[in-house]
Protein backbone atom coordinates (compact mmCIF):
# COMPACT_ATOMS: atom_id res chain seq x y z
CA UNK A 1 0.00 0.00 0.00
CA UNK A 2 1.11 3.57 -0.71
CA UNK A 3 1.26 6.19 1.80
CA UNK A 4 -0.34 9.25 1.50
CA UNK A 5 2.09 11.17 4.03
CA UNK A 6 -1.13 12.41 5.61
CA UNK A 7 -1.39 12.09 9.18
CA UNK A 8 -4.96 12.26 11.25
CA UNK A 9 -5.44 12.00 14.82
CA UNK A 10 -8.37 9.73 16.09
CA UNK A 11 -10.50 11.43 18.65
CA UNK A 12 -11.67 10.73 21.90
CA UNK A 13 -14.76 8.68 19.79
CA UNK A 14 -12.54 6.61 17.94
CA UNK A 15 -13.16 9.20 14.81
CA UNK A 16 -10.90 9.61 12.09
CA UNK A 17 -11.36 12.47 9.19
CA UNK A 18 -10.39 10.82 5.92
CA UNK A 19 -8.79 13.97 4.22
CA UNK A 20 -10.94 15.47 1.17
CA UNK A 21 -8.27 14.84 -1.71
CA UNK A 22 -8.68 11.11 -0.72
CA UNK A 23 -12.53 11.06 -0.75
CA UNK A 24 -12.70 13.17 -4.07
CA UNK A 25 -10.26 10.53 -5.73
CA UNK A 26 -11.90 7.66 -4.30
CA UNK A 27 -15.44 9.27 -4.97
CA UNK A 28 -16.79 8.86 -1.65
CA UNK A 29 -19.52 11.13 -0.96
CA UNK A 30 -21.26 11.88 2.05
CA UNK A 31 -23.08 9.11 4.03
CA UNK A 32 -21.63 6.80 1.64
CA UNK A 33 -21.04 3.11 3.43
CA UNK A 34 -17.73 1.59 3.71
CA UNK A 35 -16.72 -1.67 4.51
CA UNK A 36 -13.93 -1.56 7.82
CA UNK A 37 -11.74 -4.54 8.24
CA UNK A 38 -8.62 -5.94 9.75
CA UNK A 39 -5.28 -7.34 7.52
CA UNK A 40 -2.91 -8.08 9.89
CA UNK A 41 -2.12 -5.50 11.90
CA UNK A 42 -3.22 -3.14 9.37
CA UNK A 43 -7.13 -1.25 9.10
CA UNK A 44 -8.32 -1.09 5.78
CA UNK A 45 -11.24 1.26 4.64
CA UNK A 46 -12.80 0.17 1.33
CA UNK A 47 -15.59 1.82 -0.72
CA UNK A 48 -18.86 -0.31 0.06
CA UNK A 49 -20.16 -1.52 -3.05
CA UNK A 50 -23.19 -4.19 -2.87
CA UNK A 51 -23.15 -5.30 -6.06
CA UNK A 52 -19.62 -5.88 -5.79
CA UNK A 53 -20.56 -8.49 -3.06
CA UNK A 54 -22.60 -10.45 -5.56
CA UNK A 55 -20.37 -10.12 -8.90
CA UNK A 56 -20.67 -14.08 -9.84
CA UNK A 57 -24.44 -13.46 -9.89
CA UNK A 58 -23.90 -9.88 -11.74
CA UNK A 59 -21.51 -11.82 -14.54
CA UNK A 60 -24.33 -14.91 -14.88
CA UNK A 61 -26.91 -11.85 -15.72
CA UNK A 62 -25.06 -9.58 -18.11
CA UNK A 63 -24.08 -13.28 -19.80
CA UNK A 64 -27.36 -14.52 -20.04
CA UNK A 65 -28.90 -10.72 -21.08
CA UNK A 66 -26.40 -11.20 -24.08
CA UNK A 67 -27.49 -14.40 -24.86
CA UNK A 68 -31.03 -13.26 -25.13
CA UNK A 69 -30.44 -10.06 -26.91
CA UNK A 70 -27.68 -10.49 -28.71
CA UNK A 71 -26.33 -7.40 -27.18
CA UNK A 72 -23.36 -6.69 -25.27
CA UNK A 73 -24.09 -5.97 -21.63
CA UNK A 74 -22.39 -3.99 -18.43
CA UNK A 75 -23.07 -4.05 -14.63
CA UNK A 76 -21.73 -1.23 -12.53
CA UNK A 77 -21.76 -0.57 -9.07
CA UNK A 78 -21.83 3.37 -8.03
CA UNK A 79 -18.21 3.52 -8.91
CA UNK A 80 -16.48 0.89 -11.34
CA UNK A 81 -17.84 -1.92 -13.81
CA UNK A 82 -18.43 -4.96 -11.89
CA UNK A 83 -19.86 -7.75 -15.03
CA UNK A 84 -19.52 -7.68 -18.62
CA UNK A 85 -20.17 -9.88 -21.29
CA UNK A 86 -17.88 -12.54 -21.51
CA UNK A 87 -17.13 -12.11 -25.43
CA UNK A 88 -17.14 -8.14 -25.27
CA UNK A 89 -13.72 -6.68 -24.51
CA UNK A 90 -12.92 -6.51 -20.58
CA UNK A 91 -11.37 -3.68 -21.29
CA UNK A 92 -14.18 -1.85 -18.52
CA UNK A 93 -13.99 -4.76 -15.77
CA UNK A 94 -12.96 -3.39 -12.44
CA UNK A 95 -12.14 0.14 -13.96
CA UNK A 96 -13.62 3.67 -12.40
CA UNK A 97 -16.83 4.61 -14.26
CA UNK A 98 -16.98 8.03 -16.18
CA UNK A 99 -18.24 11.29 -14.25
CA UNK A 100 -21.17 11.29 -16.69
CA UNK A 101 -22.14 7.52 -15.59
CA UNK A 102 -22.07 9.08 -12.49
CA UNK A 103 -24.33 11.64 -12.41
CA UNK A 104 -27.05 9.35 -14.11
CA UNK A 105 -26.33 7.12 -11.09
CA UNK A 106 -27.24 10.99 -8.86
CA UNK A 107 -29.81 10.96 -10.92
CA UNK A 108 -31.42 7.42 -11.45
CA UNK A 109 -31.98 8.37 -15.12
CA UNK A 110 -32.77 5.72 -17.44
CA UNK A 111 -31.38 7.09 -20.95
CA UNK A 112 -31.29 5.59 -24.30
CA UNK A 113 -28.43 6.96 -26.99
CA UNK A 114 -29.41 5.99 -30.42
CA UNK A 115 -27.64 6.00 -33.77
CA UNK A 116 -23.95 6.99 -33.75
CA UNK A 117 -23.38 9.15 -30.70
CA UNK A 118 -20.55 7.30 -28.20
CA UNK A 119 -21.11 6.59 -25.11
CA UNK A 120 -17.32 7.18 -22.21
CA UNK A 121 -17.65 4.42 -19.93
CA UNK A 122 -14.59 4.75 -18.55
CA UNK A 123 -12.01 7.95 -19.06
CA UNK A 124 -10.32 8.15 -22.01
CA UNK A 125 -12.60 4.82 -23.73
CA UNK A 126 -15.43 5.64 -25.94
CA UNK A 127 -18.10 2.54 -27.13
CA UNK A 128 -20.17 4.53 -30.36
CA UNK A 129 -23.42 3.11 -31.54
CA UNK A 130 -26.85 2.36 -29.55
CA UNK A 131 -26.45 2.26 -25.81
CA UNK A 132 -29.27 1.67 -23.15
CA UNK A 133 -28.50 2.73 -19.91
CA UNK A 134 -30.96 1.59 -16.99
CA UNK A 135 -30.12 2.18 -13.11
CA UNK A 136 -30.62 -0.82 -10.49
CA UNK A 137 -32.52 0.94 -7.83
CA UNK A 138 -33.14 -0.36 -4.16
CA UNK A 139 -34.61 1.37 -1.50
CA UNK A 140 -34.83 4.39 -3.53
CA UNK A 141 -30.75 4.55 -3.73
CA UNK A 142 -29.36 3.44 -6.89
CA UNK A 143 -26.42 0.98 -7.00
CA UNK A 144 -25.58 0.99 -10.06
CA UNK A 145 -26.16 0.66 -14.02
CA UNK A 146 -27.45 -2.30 -16.53
CA UNK A 147 -26.01 -0.88 -19.95
CA UNK A 148 -26.30 -2.46 -22.96
CA UNK A 149 -24.13 -1.46 -26.12
CA UNK A 150 -25.27 -2.14 -29.62
CA UNK A 151 -24.47 -1.84 -33.56
CA UNK A 152 -28.22 -2.20 -34.09
CA UNK A 153 -31.05 -0.31 -32.96
CA UNK A 154 -32.43 -1.25 -29.32
CA UNK A 155 -35.38 -2.66 -29.14
CA UNK A 156 -38.43 -2.29 -26.52
CA UNK A 157 -37.92 -6.46 -25.66
CA UNK A 158 -34.21 -5.35 -25.09
CA UNK A 159 -35.29 -2.85 -22.71
CA UNK A 160 -37.67 -5.40 -20.98
CA UNK A 161 -35.20 -7.48 -20.59
CA UNK A 162 -32.43 -4.87 -19.26
CA UNK A 163 -34.89 -3.71 -16.71
CA UNK A 164 -35.45 -7.86 -15.36
CA UNK A 165 -31.70 -7.55 -14.94
CA UNK A 166 -31.79 -4.59 -12.69
CA UNK A 167 -34.88 -5.97 -10.83
CA UNK A 168 -33.01 -8.99 -10.30
CA UNK A 169 -30.41 -7.52 -9.22
CA UNK A 170 -32.14 -5.07 -6.61
CA UNK A 171 -34.75 -8.12 -5.53
CA UNK A 172 -31.37 -9.50 -4.74
CA UNK A 173 -30.64 -7.06 -1.70
CA UNK A 174 -34.56 -7.45 -0.12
Amino acid sequence: MKSTGILRKIDELGRIVIPKEIRDNLRIKVGEPLDIFVNGNEIVLKKYSPISKIANIANILVNSLKELTKVNAIITDRGKVVAISKDYNDKYLGKAINDKLTDIINKREFMMIKGKDYLQIVKGKNETGNHLIMPITYNGDCLGLVILISEKEITNDDENNANFVAKCISGYFE
